[in-house]
């Protein structure tokens, strides 16, 4: 596996605890803290180093390369949304939000793979 890491990174500060999350969606919350993106919603990036509730944690913002967690398998070039839980799987449906592209195929879930982060609403 090839990562390519574009270092757009950002801080900010948890708004949960992000411990074990490095990979996955966030969001900011109506706090403006970071947080998990839930299933379907939008992202700010991945989150690229883990933290408490109340700690300062960095994320790689929309438009870089980073690694993803798979949620589920899919192939490379696919359109991705998040899970309820944060993890990368395959944007579907007309309306979902995407929020990343597949650089290589996930063969499992929880596979890190390569991602370009994106965010726009799918449309039909």
């Amino acid at each position: 596996m090839t990562i390519v890491v574009n270092q757009n990174l950002k801080s900010g500060e948890a708004g949960a605890d992000l411990t074990g999350k490095k990979g996955f969606a966030v969001k900011r919350d109506t706090a403006g803290l970071i947080v998990l993106s839930g299933a379907n919603e939008t992202s700010v990036g991945t989150l690229s180093t883990e933290g408490i509730s109340g700690a300062t944690i960095s994320y790689a913002r929309v438009g870089g390369d980073f690694a993803g967690v798979a949620g589920a398998t899919f192939d490379a070039g696919v359109e991705l949304k998040s899970d309820a839980s944060g993890k990368y799987i395959a944007a579907t449906t007309a309306a979902d939000f995407v929020i990343a592209i597949s650089n290589e195929p996930a063969t499992a879930v929880d596979h890190v793979v390569s991602i370009t982060l994106t965010n726009y609403q799918k449309h039909a």
